[in-house]
């Protein structure tokens, strides 16, 4: 199950036609993460890593100014935010990524 969101990175950046199924599935791996970011049985490094990212993202400090190059500039964002959400995921136990997947795939049926 972890693979198919591994998946949907790889293709959406060899792919900009499989994009537009990241972008559909955007909300439940945003959720994903939330998800397991909560769970006690995360590991604590894999949660760190995700936040420093965000914080990074937030922070007016960047490797590329996004005003003075404003493509190149959110690129080193966007590629940060993917390497963390990979290594988040990676460090999470398999099993507890897929309880965490099963789960969210029973709440969608049910709405």
């Amino acid at each position: 199950m972890k693979n198919n969101y591994k998946r949907l990175f790889q293709k959406a950046i060899k792919n900009p036609g499989d994009a537009l199924n990241f972008i559909v599935n955007l909300p439940k791996l945003i959720k994903l993460h939330f998800r397991l970011f909560k769970d006690a049985r995360t590991p604590l490094n894999a949660k760190i890593v995700l936040v420093l990212s965000l914080i990074y993202i937030v922070s007016p400090i960047d490797l590329v100014p996004d005003l003075l190059v404003p493509i190149i500039g959110y690129a080193d964002d966007i590629i940060i935010l993917v390497a963390a959400s990979r290594y988040f995921l990676k460090a999470c136990p398999p099993q507890l990524v897929t309880e965490h997947i099963e789960q969210i795939k029973s709440e969608s049926k049910k709405a």
